[in-house]
């Protein structure tokens, strides 16, 4: 089995060997408030911009895990699975270092431009500890924009990516 099947996190390690893999990663950072962003209407290989972040800045706090839905875990295990949106770069880095964002993830096969070379969002966020979740299902269940998230990975060393199980658990935060 690979460790990037299905929903699935992707550490620090996965970029930077002196990263944290999914023994090393802080267990407390795997549970957290989120905040769901609905890019439902993005087309694959259309971008979310940081002006488009910027309009909603004011929900986002720092140490936030946010998940952007994109409508893409409809074509999970198709020859659509890996036609997405994706974030620019610019946005990334917002994100990391004014926002100071915990994690990130999507229901789709990934956040950058589809082939990129060295994926540089990747390479961003993993030089800031900042773990990646992709191919997440179910995010067009959750009702509230805000909710508390648990990330339960297999905590195996040397993992670079984990199988994982995503809980929603939608209270009053």
């Amino acid at each position: 089995m690979s460790s990037h099947c299905g929903t699935h996190i992707e550490f620090p390690y996965h970029h930077n060997k002196n990263g944290s893999d999914a023994a090393g990663f802080p267990f407390g950072r795997l549970i957290s408030d989120c905040v769901l962003l609905d890019y439902s209407h993005k087309k694959p290989n259309e971008a979310v911009t940081l002006d488009e972040l910027l309009t909603v800045q004011e929900k986002i706090k720092e140490n936030d895990s946010l998940m952007f839905y994109f409508g893409c875990d409809v074509f999970y295990r198709t020859e659509k699975s890996h036609e997405r949106p994706y974030i620019e770069h610019d946005a990334i880095k917002w994100l990391a270092d004014v926002k100071k964002i915990n994690l990130i993830g999507s229901d789709a096969s990934g956040i950058e431009i589809k082939g990129v070379p060295n994926q540089p969002n990747h390479q961003y966020l993993m030089e800031r500890g900042i773990p990646i979740i992709e191919f997440a299902a179910n995010l067009s269940k959750i009702k509230k924009e805000r909710f508390v998230l648990f990330v339960l990975p297999i905590p195996a060393a040397g993992l670079d990516s984990s199988p994982v199980r995503l809980v929603a658990y939608e209270n009053e935060i």
